[in-house]
């Protein structure tokens, strides 16, 4: 989510070709498959002289590669919606760049932030996509956990952590929509 609103705020505010192209290169995966995103990377950082093949690196990027256009579609609607005057009377007062975006963009900002990020986590928890191709002992997501659980034919186990997940997101969701009730 901190990159889709750093992506989100320079296509949104700066309109130049370089901004533009940022745009159709962040939203370029939302083309490819997960299970093709997946392998991609794989074969990627397989041959690359890098040593993340199995470890939660090669997990963070493939998530965020497959999850930016959807988070930055959250927040370029956040930003959209924000009138540039906002930045600009809070730089013009003397504020630097920093803290226009800790007092003023980034406050007005959160609904939008927190929508984007509950809606990831929720699709980050369930995935069976990218999870399965990457996984490892040492970087196991829930879906590759219970994608393990069905394939050892372990439906106990698959169905207590299943119950489990649903009752945190449906808490987390249920939070998030009475704070947003509360601020309203």
């Amino acid at each position: 989510m901190f990159v889709a609103v750093g992506v989100g705020w320079l296509v949104t505010r700066i309109q130049r070709p370089s901004t533009s192209l940022l745009a159709v290169l962040a939203f370029a995966p939302i083309a490819i498959p997960g299970v093709l995103l997946g392998a991609a990377i794989y074969m990627t950082y397989l041959y690359l002289p890098l040593p993340i093949s199995g470890s939660i690196t090669i997990m963070v990027i493939a998530y965020l590669t497959n999850y930016l256009p959807f988070s930055m579609i959250a927040m370029r609607s956040g930003i959209a919606q924000m009138h540039p005057s906002l930045e600009e009377a809070s730089l013009m007062s003397g504020a630097t760049g920093a803290k226009t975006f800790l007092r003023v963009t980034g406050p007005l900002l959160m609904p939008a932030f927190m929508a984007g990020w509950i809606w990831l986590v929720a699709h980050v928890m369930r995935d069976m996509n990218i999870a399965p191709v990457l996984a490892s002992p040492e970087n196991q997501t829930i879906g590759a956990f219970l994608w393990q659980r069905i394939q050892d034919g372990n439906i106990q186990q698959f169905s207590a952590l299943s119950v489990c997940m649903v009752t945190v997101l449906l808490a987390l969701i249920l939070t998030w929509q009475r704070m947003s009730r509360e601020e309203g």
